[in-house]
């Protein structure tokens, strides 16, 4: 057994190192930020809750700053992924000679529903299936309440690593309240709420609660909600979501009576709230280790030869898309690293010093952390237009207040479609009349103060 699911992980990890790899800015430049000074939600402006991006122990302070580092992290979660379904699995189907299949299968979604992706989603399977492991040892064996406070406790942390797990605490929570009564539902979420409890105490702590509810929850519900998400898949997800998630959804179907594929599945549903801010790909990897155990539950449960045939069918199709997917991303390319961000880098570390103030325009965001340098003004917001939206001038009064010597700017960008010259008027104009390009990599462009 072990060599088996050795060699699963062995050639996982072995695609991980050999496809795209694309470790998203905010890895790098919220926890850099945060060790340099700068307050969460004050002065770095995100909606997200903090987990390793702004609490006093990060990201980087645990050693991730490159993005080799980022890789062997991304690497890391992944092999410990496999080990929790595994071992789920086996709690979940018994001694199955299928036991295997659900590892086998995210190895062959896993990097295609962006896995490659290195973004807070594919942390959270780990909270999601030990929480839901030890929920399963609490059913066992009710008298150990221990198991449950696990349950919850990891769940917990999930939560304040991201609070789209926060659907998922009410549905298993609702599943207590009726089945097993007040006492065990009221023991699961007071677990929950003690790392939520802590969070927010050091969040009042530092002076910054009141910027923590306006972006995680004022904002969310009304600005982000009205121009930042993106509700409707396009169709060729759409089909790709269908066929995979809805195999995963016959095994819930076909498993109701059974209590551990249902909670099974509790999980797996609740997972899938990822997706309603934004669905791409990424966002489903919370959910996508339950569906592959439910997928093997139903194959367990269909036993004739329609089994081989919608087998095959299956596989098949994963082939075709499989392939497709390899030739556009087996190129072992780290995105938003290349060549030209890091001589960007190497030029403006020879401008300026350690701890001035600069100001990154449209370009990667993680240049800050790169140099060594800090946003003019010490705020810092990711230029999405639907962050624009309320912070543009606060943004442009920083640039004003500090007059930064450099700013790196890529014009031609756009997201969602949106030109940020366009929705970025006012800075745009500000520092066409103050600075001169005085040197230009790629599409980036070095900017000095006239």
């Amino acid at each position: 057994m072990k060599k088996i699911i050795t060699l699963i992980i062995a050639v996982h990890l072995f695609v991980l190192t050999q496809i795209t790899f694309f470790p998203n800015s905010e890895m790098f430049i919220y926890p850099y930020l945060t060790n340099s000074g700068l307050l969460p939600y004050k002065q770095i402006l995100d909606q997200h809750f903090p987990g390793l991006l702004f609490l006093p122990i990060n990201f980087d302070n645990l050693g991730m700053r490159t993005p080799k580092d980022a890789l062997l992290w991304q690497m890391a979660v992944v092999a410990i992924t496999h080990l929790f379904i595994f071992i789920l699995a086996k709690k979940v189907l018994g001694k199955s000679k299928f036991v295997f299949l659900p590892s086998l299968l995210y190895l062959i979604w896993q990097p295609f529903f962006e896995g490659f992706f290195q973004w807070l989603d594919v942390f959270l399977p780990i909270f999601l299936l030990s929480s839901s492991y030890f929920l399963l040892k609490y059913e066992d064996n009710l008298k150990k309440e221990k198991y449950l406070e696990i349950s919850g406790l990891i769940l917990g942390l999930g939560v304040v690593f991201k609070q789209v797990l926060i659907p998922v605490v009410l549905l298993v929570s609702l599943y207590l309240f009726i089945k097993k009564g007040v006492k065990a539902a009221f023991i699961f979420i007071l677990s929950t709420m003690l790392p939520v409890l802590l969070m927010l105490l050091y969040l009042s702590i530092i002076g910054v609660l009141n910027d923590f509810f306006y972006w995680t929850v004022t904002y969310n519900l009304t600005t982000f909600a009205e121009y930042g998400r993106k509700w409707i898949p396009s169709y060729s997800h759409l089909i790709r979501f269908a066929f995979v998630f809805g195999v995963g959804l016959l095994g819930l179907v076909l498993g109701l009576g059974n209590r551990n594929v249902f909670l099974v599945g509790l999980y797996g549903l609740g997972a899938l709230a990822a997706v309603y801010a934004r669905f791409d790909f990424v966002h489903l990897q919370p959910a996508l280790p339950f569906v592959v155990i439910l997928t093997t539950y139903a194959v367990t449960r269909i036993k004739n030869r329609l089994m081989v045939y919608l087998g095959l069918g299956y596989l098949f199709v994963a082939f075709v898309w499989g392939v497709k997917f390899y030739r556009g991303n087996w190129n072992g390319k780290i995105i938003f690293f290349d060549d030209n961000v890091n001589r960007v880098a190497s030029e403006v570390r020879s401008l300026v010093n350690p701890g001035s103030k600069i100001f990154v325009y449209g370009a990667p965001a993680h240049l800050y952390q790169m140099t060594q340098t800090l946003p003019a003004g010490n705020v810092f917001i990711f230029q999405f237009p639907w962050f624009m939206r309320v912070s543009q001038e606060r943004i442009l009064g920083g640039i004003i207040v500090d007059k930064p010597k450099i700013i790196i700017a890529d014009r031609t960008v756009s997201v969602g479609g949106q030109k940020l010259l366009d929705y970025t008027r006012g800075i745009n104009s500000y520092i066409s009349k103050y600075y001169q390009t005085t040197e230009v990599i790629g599409n980036y462009e070095i900017l000095e103060r006239r």
